[in-house]
């Protein structure tokens, strides 16, 4: 619950430091079962799912800081905080505050859950991110990413691939059988991704999309080992296949949370095809993959933001109400 140090157990304040901690973390602690109870309910209730694996760890600091100083632990008053919770989750590691700002960041925004848990006041997320703001979303090397910016919001999602996809797919907390991250068009198929120059091949400009969010999806584990390195019209069509077969002794999860759209499908299919030796066919695949791979990550990040509209605020442009031009750049 608190970053420490092992420097602030020495001297004098180590005796008290020591009693307050063995305070909190007895078995008859009030503050250890309020934290207890809260993460459990969390664990249940979340929208987030399965992405509550993948938030930044640091951030739990002030979600159960909150709920350890604060009296109430019922089901209404959870429920009332959902959603500024799932949203300080989110939007604070999408937008990497804690990563940006350090320990800058985290002390400021433990003290105002503290307080706000003590007062009896809701989770106190306009308060962090009011008190990030007055110190400057910045860090020694880095700066928090805007929504107006067409190329950040690309960086914003490619940095949380695995985040967006699972709140697109609606993975569940508890999952029946271990995944994979899988590629859609597999990594081990992009030596097909070539152009010509100096008068020998070199990689493709759009090759590196092959890992960017918009080419991710989660696979059953046994699902994904099974396609191996199948690709296009082969790959959704072994997909297809066991889906429709009940004998199948593996879970292929229903089309309808591929988070991928019919059109995304017939476009993967079309660069397999087209990527074949002649480098006429290859651009014209590229430039279908190019389209296809920016448009789903776009879209991912898109999804999350509308679900979770406080996590707007995090971005460096968003107003005090969270609105942003979405889709304008800024650089004109």
């Amino acid at each position: 619950m608190l970053p420490l140090r092992v420097d602030r157990l020495a001297g004098r304040q180590r005796e008290p430091l020591v009693h307050a901690l063995q305070e909190l973390t007895a078995q008859t602690s009030g503050a250890l079962a309020r934290v207890g109870t809260c993460a459990a309910w969390l664990r249940d209730n979340s929208e987030l799912g399965y992405g509550l694996r993948l938030v930044t760890a640091d951030l739990w600091d002030e979600v159960l800081g909150w709920a350890a100083a604060s009296s109430r632990t019922d089901d209404a008053w959870y429920r009332e905080n959902l959603s500024r919770i799932d949203s300080y989750l989110v939007g604070a590691t999408i937008f990497r505050y804690p990563v940006v700002m350090g320990d800058r960041f985290r002390r400021a925004a433990l003290l105002e859950a503290l307080a706000a848990g003590k007062a009896g006041a809701p989770f106190p997320i306009e308060q962090i991110l009011a008190v990030a703001r007055s110190g400057g979303l910045t860090g020694s090397r880095q700066a928090v990413l805007g929504l107006c910016d067409v190329a950040e919001r690309a960086r914003i999602a490619d940095q949380n691939g695995w985040l967006l996809t699972s709140l697109a797919q609606r993975l569940p907390y508890a999952l029946a059988r271990p995944i994979d991250w899988d590629h859609i068009f597999p990594q081990a198929q992009a030596s097909r991704m070539w152009t010509r120059g100096d008068g020998r091949r070199k990689h493709h400009q759009d090759r590196k999309l092959v890992n960017s969010a918009g080419n991710f999806w989660a696979l059953d584990a046994a699902v994904n080992r099974s396609l191996q390195d199948a690709v296009g019209d082969a790959k959704f069509f072994r997909l297809r296949t066991w889906l429709a077969d009940a004998d199948v002794n593996f879970l292929v999860q229903a089309a309808e949370v591929w988070s991928l759209t019919e059109e995304d499908i017939a476009r993967h299919c079309e660069v397999d095809r087209l990527l074949t030796g002649d480098e006429t066919s290859i651009d014209a695949a590229m430039a279908i993959f190019r389209e296809v791979i920016t448009s789903r990550s776009a879209r991912l990040l898109d999804e999350a933001l509308h679900r979770f509209p406080l996590a707007r605020l995090f971005a460096s442009d968003a107003t005090d109400d969270g609105q942003v031009e979405i889709g304008a750049d800024r650089r004109g």
